[in-house]
C-alpha cells in the first residue's frame, strides 16, 4: 500500500539531504567516537535521520523497528556509564544500526525477523553498503549539475574535479625527479595541513568513509524495491540442496552419541574428585582443560540439527525428529558441564570480561536449546524468541552486571 504513494519529496532531492546529513554524522561520529556519553547523542541523531527519511518515502514503522530503535538508544545511554566489554558493546552497537535500519524500511527477506536473519545482516553488513560505496559521491555531482543552471558554475566544479587528482600526479612524478621542488611540494603540503588542523582536517577526512557507508546503506534501502536477498530465493536454493540421505546423518548421530557417552562417563567419573576438595590449583585445571573446546562441539551439533531440517531430503523430513532430540539433550548436557567448569572457575578467581561473555553465551544457548526442544511440539517464530534471549542476556551480562562488579571486570 505505501509502495503507491508517491514521496513527499522528490527521491533525488531527499537523496541529495541524505548525502549532506551522512557527512555531518559521519564528522559528529569521527569527533565523539571516544567519548562514551556521546554514543546517545549519536544514536539519537542516527535514529532522526533514519526516522525523517522513512517518513518522507511513507515507510510506516512497525513494532519490530520501534523496539530496535528503543535498543539501540538504550546501549547509546548506557555506553557512557560503564566502559567494561569495550569491543564487544561497540560491536553489536553497531550491528544493532544495521539492523535497525533494514527494519525500518522493510527491506528484510520477511516482514519479521526470521531464519533469515544472518542473511539478512549479511546484505546489510557488506553487500549493500559496499555496493553503493561511491553512491553519494556520485549523487552529489549529478544533483549539483542536474539543478545548478549557471553553465560557470557547472564548469568550475567540473574542472576542479578534474584539476586536483591531475596536479597531485603531476606533484609526485616532479617531486620524485628533483629534489628542491621535492622540499617546495613538502613544504607546501605542511603549510595547508598546518591550517587545515585547526579546522579538524582529520576529523573530516575520517567521516568520508563512515558517511559514505552509511549513505551506501540507507540510500540502497530507499532505491531498491525488493531485498537483495529474498526469502524466496533462500527456500529455492535450499529445496534444490535437499540432497543429503538420512541414513547419512544418521549413522552420523550414532557414532557421535557413542563417543559422547564415553566422553560424559570420563568427565562424570573426575567430578567428585575436583568437587570433594575444590583447591585453587585443582578448580583451575579442571575449568580451563577443554572448556571453549565444548563450544566447538555445540557448534558442529547445531551444525547437524540444520542439516536435518534444512539438507535431508524431502521423503525423509517427517523421520528426523529422534535425531534432532538426541543432538539436542546432548549439546544441553554439553552445555551443562561447561557452565559446572566457568562455576568453578568463577568461585576461584571471580569475575573477569572474558568469563562474563562466556557464561552470557552459555545461558543464551542453554535457552536457545530448550526453545528448540518447544518449538518441536508448539509452532511459534523460534528465531525472534532466540534473537530476545541472545539481546537480553547480552544486557543483562554486559550493562547491568559490572555495575554489580565494576572493580573485578576493569
Amino acid at each position: 500500500m505505501n509502495q503507491n504513494k508517491q514521496t513527499m519529496i522528490a527521491p533525488d532531492t531527499l537523496l541529495f539531504c541524505i548525502a549532506i546529513a551522512t557527512y555531518l554524522f559521519g564528522y559528529f561520529y569521527a569527533s565523539f567516537y571516544v567519548i562514551y556519553f556521546a554514543f546517545a547523542k549519536l544514536a539519537l541523531l542516527y535514529i532522526i535521520m533514519i526516522e525523517t527519511s522513512a517518513y518522507f518515502i511513507h515507510k510506516e514503522s512497525t513494532k519490530e523497528s520501534i523496539l530496535w530503535a528503543i535498543l539501540l538508544l538504550f546501549q547509546g545511554i548506557l555506553l557512557g556509564f560503564d566502559r567494561s566489554f569495550e569491543y564487544e558493546k561497540l560491536t553489536i552497537l553497531h550491528a544493532n544500526v544495521i539492523y535497525y535500519t533494514l527494519c525500518r524500511f522493510q527491506k528484510l527477506s520477511l516482514p519479521n525477523t526470521s531464519e533469515t536473519i544472518l542473511l539478512d545482516f549479511f546484505q546489510g553488513w557488506i553487500i549493500q553498503p559496499f555496493s553503493h560505496i561511491f553512491a553519494r559521491m556520485i549523487h552529489v555531482i549529478k544533483y549539483i549539475l542536474t539543478h545548478i543552471r549557471s553553465k560557470q558554475i557547472k564548469t568550475i566544479l567540473f574542472s576542479i574535479v578534474i584539476l586536483i587528482p591531475l596536479v597531485l600526479f603531476a606533484l609526485i612524478q616532479l617531486s620524485a625527479i628533483d629534489q628542491n621542488f621535492s622540499a617546495l611540494t613538502i613544504s607546501l603540503f605542511r603549510f595547508i595541513f598546518h591550517t587545515l588542523n585547526s579546522l579538524n582536517f582529520y576529523r573530516i577526512i575520517c567521516s568520508i568513509p563512515v558517511g559514505a557507508y552509511l549513505f551506501g546503506l540507507i540510500s540502497s534501502c530507499i532505491i531498491s524495491e525488493k531485498p537483495f536477498i529474498s526469502y524466496d530465493g533462500c527456500r529455492e536454493f535450499f529445496q534444490k540442496k535437499k540432497v543429503i540421505p538420512l541414513i547419512s546423518l544418521r549413522i552420523t548421530t550414532v557414532v557421535l552419541l557413542a563417543l559422547y557417552l564415553a566422553f560424559f562417563i570420563f568427565q562424570l567419573s573426575d567430578l567428585p574428585t575436583v568437587l570433594a576438595a575444590p583447591t585453587a590449583q585443582s578448580s583451575c585445571e579442571y575449568a580451563v582443560r577443554g572448556f571453549w573446546n565444548f563450544f566447538r562441539i555445540m557448534g558442529l551439533n547445531i551444525v547437524l540439527i540444520l542439516a536435518l531440517n534444512f539438507l535431508i531430503q524431502k521423503e525423509n523430513t517427517s523421520n528426523t525428529k529422534i535425531d534432532t532430540y538426541i543432538l539436542l539433550f546432548t549439546t544441553i548436557c554439553f552445555n551443562l558441564l561447561a557452565c559446572l567448569k566457568l562455576g568453578l572457575y568463577f568461585f576461584t578467581y571471580g569475575y573477569t570480561e572474558r568469563r562474563v561473555i562466556a557464561l552470557w553465551l552459555l545461558v543464551a544457548i542453554f535457552i536457545s536449546l530448550i526453545l528448540m526442544i518447544i518449538r518441536m511440539h508448539k509452532k511459534f517464530n523460534l528465531i525472534q524468541f532466540i534473537t530476545a534471549t541472545f539481546v537480553t542476556s547480552y544486557i543483562l551480562f554486559l550493562y547491568i552486571l559490572p555495575l554489580f562488579y565494576p572493580a573485578s571486570l576493569m
